[in-house]
């Protein structure tokens, strides 16, 4: 007979178990998930996404957990190009409940890809992109992955925008009307998927600029300007569709450079963020590195001195000489974390390795410490980090771990290894 006493098994038990889950409790912030995939990385393989420096993929995470992406693929077949939806399990498995095989393909305009992404409190997904006909198209989703035909035409409302090859930002209002963006035109949709007749003219606004896209909690609309050619800022417009005057200078801040990420914070305050000069070239005629930079604007659009370093922070990341933010993610406990690419020298002079990068900032603008190595992370991919890679937007769960989404490729022809997702602890 045994005669070991319960109160041992149970006490080796829990010791085990302690034992299990030490590396995991002792693991610093912005380390890997051991948990999620294979060692904190999930690559969808036989899709080209088409998220990275050039057309943006999409991330959402729903109340359960699951992780949903959008973005598109290439039919194999004669190449044209599909938007794909792929959703996750909470450990990082395709989810099989969802699409076929965790998958949702839509066939589009040639070069058209899903570039936009929101989640409804029912659960039904939203995105957009440009359709067959090159009007700009928003698309709803069962929770299944299932057209849901109680929504526009067969689950597709179409706008008519002249010649729309590529779309912008989706944003869900509180109120389930529907945000879109293409062709330097605002379109607001009911619930429905008409078009809302009382936004600008007939549903449409036209604005100064096209970029991230933000709904402040009064109903105002932010926008950044994420073009090459077009003067860098961000502009905030009336719940109507109007240019808001009122905030910078006659509706518009300036920034630095195109603004690629756009976050709203608690109090109403913003920050942007892209890449900016860090320093002077290393040798004369050489190109000058650039670094993450983030700026924050007061509500009526005046730059925030008490952030940072006089209302903006640059980061440059050791032995790289050219980063950008592609994304910005809030914490709960007001920590700005901030995603990107980050790479030996600008791609402008050729292709190169390049990693994922991430910053965390604490509230007042300074990196945080506890994050990473003084506050910065980057993942190399392939052998000894030699694909490009880059992160293309950012979600925080709800225990504050982030997960990215982006490429990885190991040739110079474009993203080829599918949807890549990382998932960093947060705290």
């Amino acid at each position: 007979m045994n005669s070991f006493p319960f109160s041992k098994h149970i006490a080796v038990f829990v010791l085990a178990a302690a034992l299990a889950s030490a590396p995991l409790l002792m693991a610093q912030a912005g380390t890997l998930d051991p948990t999620f995939g294979t060692g904190g990385i999930v690559t969808t393989p036989n899709t080209a996404t088409f998220c990275g420096q050039v057309t943006s993929c999409s991330i959402a995470i729903q109340s359960d957990g699951k992780i949903v992406v959008a973005g598109g693929t290439t039919v194999s077949s004669n190449g044209s190009t599909e938007g794909a939806l792929a959703r996750y399990t909470t450990t990082g498995g395709l989810d099989t409940t969802f699409g076929t095989g965790g998958l949702v393909l839509q066939t589009l305009v040639d070069g058209g890809v899903f570039s936009g992404l929101a989640i409804q409190s029912d659960g039904k997904i939203l995105t957009v992109a440009p359709d067959n006909d090159f009007k700009l198209a928003v698309f709803r989703y069962n929770p299944n992955g299932t057209p849901d035909t109680t929504f526009g035409t067969d689950g597709i409302a179409a706008v008519t925008i002249s010649l729309v090859f590529t779309t912008g930002p989706l944003a869900l209002l509180p109120d389930g009307r529907i945000l879109a963006t293409a062709n330097n035109t605002l379109v607001r949709l009911l619930s429905s998927g008409q078009l809302d007749t009382s936004f600008g003219t007939g549903g449409l606004a036209s604005i100064v600029n096209s970029g991230a896209l933000g709904v402040l909690p009064g109903g105002k609309i932010l926008m950044t300007s994420n073009s090459t050619f077009a003067v860098g800022g961000v502009a905030r417009y009336n719940a109507g569709g109007s240019l808001d005057t009122t905030f910078g200078v006659v509706g518009q801040a300036p920034s630095f450079g195109p603004a690629a990420a756009l976050a709203i914070l608690s109090d109403g305050k913003i920050v942007v963020g892209n890449t900016l000069l860090s320093g002077p070239a290393s040798t004369v005629g050489s190109a000058s590195p650039q670094g993450f930079v983030l700026t924050r604007y007061n509500n009526n659009g005046t730059v925030d001195t008490t952030f940072g370093s006089r209302g903006a922070v640059v980061t440059s990341f050791p032995g790289e000489a050219y980063s950008v933010v592609f994304a910005l993610g809030l914490q709960s406990s007001g920590y700005i974390v901030a995603a990107g690419v980050t790479e030996v020298a600008n791609p402008a002079f050729g292709a190169q390795p390049s990693d994922f990068a991430l910053a965390r900032y604490t509230p007042s603008g300074q990196l945080d410490p506890t994050f990473g190595s003084g506050g910065l992370v980057s993942t190399a991919f392939g052998t000894s980090g030699s694909n490009l890679a880059a992160v293309s937007a950012l979600a925080i769960q709800s225990d504050g771990n982030i997960v990215v989404v982006g490429y990885d490729d190991s040739s110079t022809a474009g993203p080829g290894n599918g949807f890549t997702l990382a998932r960093y602890l947060g705290q």
